[in-house]
């Protein structure tokens, strides 16, 4: 599943325009015995040390 919200690309590109890639965001999901998995990479974890954090931690 892929997707993403238009305002925040826009907010992250004008803060670190390096973590543009996160958006749109990709989500997995897995079914395992009758359980499922969702899978995805925290933005705030990939933005550690960027200016885009703030937005980042919002996503």
């Amino acid at each position: 599943m892929v997707f993403c919200n238009g305002w925040y690309p826009n907010k992250v590109s004008n803060a670190d325009p390096s973590m543009l890639a996160l958006c749109p965001l990709h989500l997995t999901v897995i079914e395992r015995s009758g359980k499922a998995h969702i899978l995805f990479v925290r933005p705030s974890f990939v933005g550690q040390g960027s200016q885009a954090l703030p937005v980042l931690k919002e996503i």
